[in-house]
């Protein structure tokens, strides 16, 4: 017998005309790099140099957080060294190291084009990835509110203690929305050079999101997976913009946390990375992070994006984009009840299309009196499903629970336009009991 984990229910709920997604955009004349392991901030200064370019901060080890900052450091006038001496383990292949064993340098470049910066320093054996320094925003809104009054039954499911999820995103704190096992070691990057232990959502932030999607992946009330633990990362500030490096530094520090500091890689088998916020810039250096960790075991989802009014011309939508790369990482579309049809679901008309759908789940969703929606909320119930499936079932690849949540897809439940590029496989469906 199985069962579907959504019942949602929306009266007469129309959308406000306009949901706006803040465009992600570049800093100006910013880039950041991730280096091989030993790497010191002597050869990184020189590095830099040979694109006139200068070090802003530098971090020894992605797995630690306290960095140090260097600007004004360097002198005047010396003439850039072809080449910077050598570091340790240079002739290892980049894809045989632990990437969150590396360094990373924040990079300040004047009067060199960006692109051809970076395509300079990716030839030199010190670097292991390089990105433009980016800023991305959170995918989710709660600022909605429906014509009509809204209930909604969202069963909680049960199971998920063995897993840690890590909502990399504006804080988490519980009792904000629902209750939920908070793990210890969250950290707050966006807080100067070094962040903050504590990474609780901010008291008074523009609004709620961290805290509604750890409670939509763990809560006691309204959680998919309640016995989940929370690792709450903040990578976004209180405007919810979320700087490249700092998602990065983020990602290795939930990686580092579950692993020991990378001593027990096995351990992130028992890790779901939850990313409900994203941009239309590449992130080289993110992507090799979640190849590293989905490798090793770890689940990831990520939302799709709020561009649907752009239809099939919206920008990629990363790391979300990168998701049909990797067995295990799903990214998510929104889906809202029709209103149309009563009982069926349709596509959200906010839900970003494209070919790197695999999934789709709830995007509008009612919590203690306020309607959250976005692809954000979307991804919360992934994730939440993704914990259970790692619970129950600890010996499956991340490529075979992939292939169960999309093999277990509803489409029958849906109306409208239901192309692979608008909804994936379908809408999120839990199989009771799970086959391991």
């Amino acid at each position: 017998m199985q069962r579907t984990l959504f019942a949602l229910m929306l009266a007469s709920c129309l959308l406000s005309p306009s949901l706006a997604q803040r465009p992600s955009r570049l800093v100006e004349n910013q880039l950041f790099l991730i280096l091989r392991p030993g790497t010191s901030l002597g050869q990184v200064n020189e590095l830099a140099r040979t694109v006139g370019g200068t070090v802003l901060v530098f971090y020894p080890t992605l797995r630690e957080p306290r960095g140090i900052v260097v600007k004004g450091a360097q002198q005047q006038g010396q003439a850039p060294l072809e080449a910077p001496p050598p570091a340790v383990n240079l002739t290892a292949q980049a894809s045989s190291l632990d990437p969150c064993g590396g360094a990373l340098a924040l990079i300040e470049v004047d009067g060199k084009n960006l692109a051809q910066a970076l395509q300079e320093l990716r030839r030199n054996d010190l670097v292991l990835y390089g990105d433009p320094q980016s800023i991305g925003d959170d995918d989710g809104d709660e600022d909605y509110r429906p014509q009509m009054g809204a209930g909604g039954i969202i069963p909680p499911g049960k199971g998920g203690a063995s897993v840690t999820v890590a909502v990399l995103d504006n804080g988490a704190t519980s009792g904000k929305v629902d209750v939920f096992n908070l793990r210890p070691g969250g950290y707050d990057f966006t807080t100067g050079v070094n962040g903050d232990p504590d990474a609780s959502e901010d008291p008074a932030p523009a609004r709620l999101h961290g805290s509604a999607i750890a409670s939509l992946i763990a809560g006691k009330n309204w959680g998919m997976a309640p016995q989940a633990s929370i690792l709450p990362v903040r990578v976004c500030d209180e405007n919810n913009e979320c700087l490249a490096s700092n998602v990065v530094r983020g990602t290795c520090w939930a990686i580092s946390q579950v692993s020991g500091n990378g001593s027990d890689p096995k351990a992130l088998g028992n890790l779901v990375l939850n990313y409900s916020l994203g941009g239309e810039h590449p992130l080289e250096s993110l992507r090799a992070l979640l190849a590293y960790a989905l490798r090793h075991g770890a689940l990831v989802a990520a939302s799709g994006g709020n561009e649907g009014r752009r239809g099939f011309g919206a920008p990629p939508h990363f790391p979300a984009y990168y998701a049909p790369e990797f067995g295990g990482f799903l990214a998510v579309a929104g889906l809202w009840p029709s209103p149309r049809q009563p009982g069926k679901w349709e596509r959200w008309p906010f839900s970003t299309i494209g070919p790197h759908l695999e999934i789709a789940a709830p995007a509008v969703v009612p919590l203690l009196g306020q309607v959250y929606r976005g692809t954000s909320y979307a991804t919360g119930y992934v994730s939440g499903a993704l914990a259970l499936w790692r619970d129950a079932c600890p010996n499956l690849s991340p490529a075979d629970i992939e292939a169960r949540i999309a093999r277990d897809a509803v489409r029958t439940l849906l109306v409208g336009t239901v192309y692979r590029q608008l909804v994936g496989q379908g809408m999120l469906h839990m199989p009771n009991p799970m086959d391991c």
